[in-house]
């Protein structure tokens, strides 16, 4: 296997690996705005949520580049407790 061929197959492979985090990331914001919508308070919040409220993965406009930050995820938890009526735990 040349360098060329190697460096197909990893990204090939790393490809493969974004499009299964994306994906699983999908699933898991709508289970998420499911249970965010049924437990949600109508006179506190009449627009229901979606699964982009839930999503961790963002893409980029301009580069179309996934990211995810441990902000973006810690910003994602401080919304679900605050809908489910808890306290925020960060300092």
């Amino acid at each position: 296997m040349t360098p060329r061929d190697f460096r197909a197959v990893a990204e090939a492979k790393i490809n493969q690996r974004q499009q299964d985090w994306e994906f699983q990331d999908m699933l898991n914001a709508v289970q998420c705005s499911l249970v965010a919508n049924i437990n949600r308070n109508i006179e506190k919040k009449p627009d229901p949520f979606t699964d982009k409220d839930f999503r961790v993965i963002r893409k980029d406009k301009e580069k179309e580049e996934a990211t995810v930050t441990v902000e973006n995820i810690a910003n994602k938890m401080d919304a679900w407790v605050a809908t489910t009526g808890g306290k925020n735990g960060r300092r």
